[in-house]
């Protein structure tokens, strides 16, 4: 029996800041494998953290990744 993921959510914060600074840039439907940030800061690095939901309405654990 699989479970369907509806969506995803990505957020972002500015590398090596707090955890709690992570704001939610977009939710994008579950058909979506490809996100371009734009108006980012030329000499800021970034984190992002990428949640899913299921059918049901249960998020994931964040998944990070680091420029």
């Amino acid at each position: 029996n699989r479970i369907k993921i509806v969506i995803y959510r990505l957020y972002r914060k500015v590398k090596g800041a707090a955890d709690d600074s992570y704001q939610l840039i977009d939710e994008l439907d579950a058909s979506v494998f490809s996100y371009d940030d734009r108006g980012l800061k030329k000499d800021e690095l970034y984190t992002y953290r990428i949640t899913s939901f299921d059918e049901y309405g249960r998020e994931s654990d964040p998944v990070e990744v680091s420029n």
